[in-house]
């Protein structure tokens, strides 16, 4: 047996659903993404960083968020793969071997609360 929804039977399922969606807000459907990097992109710096530091605009899971940084060679001359300052829930960060004049190249890859992935990369440069 069909029944067919009623005016009164969507209005009913939308005033159940509406304010759901309105808490929610609209970070529960937001991926991660860098508001601003230390370096920050394309720097030219004219002393090497002992630390590349990302803030995002959502929270990112420890788990699964890395960064790392590579010399235009390849070789890895960060020390790990990026942690999560204690307290924060939205900055990444690695630390760096000591590094001589080069341009570094920097990789991200995290999953936001939400659970979406987003990645990139970018280069900075030391005179």
């Amino acid at each position: 047996m069909n029944h067919p929804m009623t005016p009164r039977t969507v209005r009913r399922i939308a005033g159940l659903l509406l304010p759901i969606l309105f808490f929610m807000g609209p970070a529960a459907f937001a991926h991660a993404f860098p508001e601003r990097s230390d370096p920050h992109v394309g720097a030219r710096l004219k002393v090497p960083p002992r630390l590349v530091t990302i803030w995002f605009d959502a929270g990112i899971e420890p788990v699964f968020s890395h960064l790392i940084v590579k010399s235009r060679r390849g070789q890895k001359v960060s020390i790990g793969n990026g942690f999560i300052p204690k307290g924060s829930h939205t900055i990444l960060e690695t630390r760096l071997r000591p590094i001589g004049p080069g341009v570094y190249f920097v990789y991200w890859s995290v999953i936001a609360f939400d659970g979406h992935h987003t990645e990139g990369r970018w280069y900075f440069r030391v005179r």
